[in-house]
């Protein structure tokens, strides 16, 4: 296989298991811990509101999702395209990162929570990183 189309498969795989990991995990989150009943969030404004209501346990459940993403997806993407455990760290794990802080920010997190979910989420980055460059290079 080509080498620019086996990165850019490990890319969208990276991304792809990153989004489906974090979703999965938010899921097994709310089941586990189901939030407030009065709870909404069909509309910026109402989830807004509704921040106030979630109890820590339901951000260390969002904390868990969001950090299984950044640990997930770079390992997908370095295990197709494996000799740039550096790279496939930096790139899902800061779109994670990105996205976790655009999704704190447009809904008004406090200030500590939000920190710690980004602190979270650049720890699972590292140690995919990590594992990513302990791992043997295949033969070619």
């Amino acid at each position: 296989m080509p080498r620019a189309l086996r990165l850019t498969l490990a890319a969208l795989a990276g991304f792809f298991t990153a989004f489906l990991l974090v979703s999965l995990f938010e899921r097994l989150g709310h089941s586990i811990l189901p939030p407030p009943k009065d709870l909404d969030f069909r509309t910026v404004e109402a989830a807004r509101a509704s921040m106030s209501k979630l109890s820590a346990g339901n951000f260390a459940l969002i904390f868990l999702a969001h950090a299984m993403g950044a640990l997930g997806g770079p390992i997908v993407a370095g295990l197709i395209a494996p000799g740039r455990a550096g790279l496939w760290a930096l790139l899902i794990g800061g779109l994670v990162f990105a996205a976790s802080t655009a999704n704190f920010i447009l809904l008004h997190v406090p200030v500590l929570p939000g920190t710690i979910d980004l602190l979270c989420v650049a720890a699972a980055a590292y140690l995919a990183y990590l594992y990513l460059r302990a791992r043997p290079e295949p033969a070619t």
